[in-house]
């Protein structure tokens, strides 16, 4: 049993917000481009709910097999499997290599367009970790990769991309920016001392006229989204309530407090839901 516990641990099936923000992206690119049949609105639901658990969980041991030397001086990371030796790097390697087989069994049920983007952005989920060692940005490439469902999305509905879709991937990669900054801001300074780079570090002295100036952003391309698409007077209702609770947990966060970035971290999973209603109903 602890040998299993160890395992949920290295892929975070035990914090479900990280699998969740995955998942979303897809979600609102589904409500968004296309009013499907019963059965097919859930086969794709389920598919891409269980490819979003299996890639997260590839990621995440990725980025422990590159980052274990990091996450062993780090408060926050020094507890995960592959830094406390719970589990060893050939055992991990193992569990990495049938997560992505599996999700190869999963991505085949789709079109062609839709499998190269599958092996495309595998690419980018394998470079992430090297990017905190190289840039001060690394929560944009986070962004743009772990958005690329809304692409796929697309890809496995209509074939090729709409500017629709185009407006939802930035829109979302902002929303990820924001998000993943303030979670850096729990390692801010165990980064700094070990030479790790984040967008927190970088915004440290004035963090909140970044994370509004992002929000204002993510915000306009959403309201343009309703515009352009023409949707209903209700996805500008409930898109108008999800941006008053995001923007209210923005001004409540307080950056020196672990707790409250972790608190904020997790609650992106409510905003994504609430704008999922807002398409859903657009």
């Amino acid at each position: 049993m602890a040998v299993f516990l160890n395992y949920i641990k290295l892929i975070r099936l035990h914090r479900p917000t990280g699998f969740f923000l995955l998942f979303i992206p897809s979600m609102l690119s589904l409500a968004l481009l296309e009013k499907l049949s019963f059965f097919n609105f859930y086969y794709y639901i389920s598919l891409f709910f269980i490819g979003s658990v299996l890639m997260r969980g590839a990621g995440c041991i990725i980025n422990d097999l590159c980052d274990h030397k990091y996450d062993i001086k780090v408060s926050r990371t020094c507890n995960r499997p592959l830094a406390s030796g719970s589990i060893s790097f050939v055992g991990a390697s193992i569990f990495l290599i049938s997560l992505l087989l599996t999700s190869l069994l999963i991505l085949l049920q789709f079109n062609f367009y839709t499998i190269i983007s599958g092996f495309i952005i595998l690419i980018f989920v394998a470079l992430y970790p090297l990017m905190k060692r190289v840039t001060y940005y690394p929560q944009l490439f986070l962004g743009v990769t772990i958005n690329f469902g809304v692409i796929m999305v697309s890809l496995a509905l209509t074939e090729n991309v709409s500017r629709e879709t185009i407006l939802l991937y930035l829109a979302t990669i902002f929303w990820t920016i924001i998000y993943d900054t303030i979670y850096a801001f729990q390692d801010i300074e165990d980064d700094m001392i070990i030479g790790v780079r984040s967008l927190a570090i970088k915004i440290n002295n004035n963090p909140k006229l970044l994370i509004n100036i992002l929000f204002i952003i993510m915000s306009s391309i959403l309201i343009f989204i309703g515009y352009y698409s023409k949707l209903g007077p209700l996805y500008f209702f409930f898109l108008l309530i999800s941006l008053l609770f995001y923007s209210n947990n923005i001004r409540s966060i307080d950056f020196n407090s672990k707790i409250s970035c972790a608190q904020f971290f997790t609650r992106n999973i409510y905003f994504g839901f609430l704008l999922l209603i807002s398409f859903i109903f657009s």
